[in-house]
Order: C-alpha cells, then structure tokens, then sequence
C-alpha cells in the first residue's frame, strides 16, 4: 500500500553506539558517528594500524580520541593444554584470515598483513583456499 513505518519507540539516546569495523573507511566512519569500535585481533603495540583512520574520523566529526572508545574483540579459552586451547582460535583464524572472501579481497587477510604478519596471512590463505581448511595437524604448524 505504500504506507511507510514509522515507529512509536522513542530512542534512548543514552546508549553507545559500536560498531565491528575492519577497513579503513569502515574505521574512519565509526570514529566519525560512533561512540567506539570493536576490532578484531587487536594488538595494543601496533595502534599504528587504525590510527589514521580513525583520526581521519575524528577530524571530520571535530571530536577527540578521548571521545572515541576502541573496544578490543579478545578471544579466551581457559585449560591447563596450552596447545588444546589454541587449536580453536587458531582455527577461527583460519576461517577468517584465509576464507572469507576471495585472494584480493579478504579485508582479515589485509588485517593480518597489516599488523605484520604477512608470511603467515599468505601461508594462512593458500592452504585454506587448497583445501585444507580445518584440520588440526595444519593449525599446529602455524606457529603465532
């Protein structure tokens, strides 16, 4: 009928707003309209990975970094067998790192290069896209 929603809730303006961004200008947008971001795998030691962008969205919105969160996304896994609790970060690494998407447009796999790890990100990326994708006895031979 072409009768558009409208909602009836009133927003609670009071919430922060995140978001999962990865690429620069998903980065830089957050740092622009967002109250902070969660990125993946975040090395505190290499800041230097998100720093222009999210200047660069600072800059646009006139805002400061101390107006602006960065909300590390960490993975934990609990054990006495150091290894037995690696193997399914390792694997979610896998995934991410060496599947999602194609060779030239992984934004993981840039990541990955980005925060120095561009041996490993190739090495990541060719076995998952051979094939061999989750097997245990690959994921031991990656060594972080």
């Amino acid at each position: 009928m072409g009768k558009p929603f409208k909602s009836i809730l009133a927003a609670d303006t009071s919430i922060p707003i995140y978001t999962a961004s990865i690429t620069p200008n998903g980065i830089a947008c957050a740092a622009e309209i967002a109250d902070g971001f969660f990125p993946i795998w975040m090395n505190p030691e290499r800041y230097h990975v998100f720093a222009e962008s999210v200047q660069k969205g600072l800059d646009k919105s006139s805002r400061t970094s101390d107006q602006f969160n960065i909300s590390p996304f960490v993975i934990a896994n609990m054990g006495d067998d150091l290894d037995a609790c690696r193997r399914p970060v390792k694997a979610n690494l896998a995934l991410y790192i060496g599947g999602m998407g194609a060779r030239e447009k992984n934004f993981y796999n840039d990541y990955a290069v980005k925060m120095g790890y561009e041996e490993e990100a190739s090495i990541i990326q060719d076995l998952y896209l051979g094939g061999k994708k989750l097997k245990p006895w690959l994921l031991c031979l990656i060594h972080w």
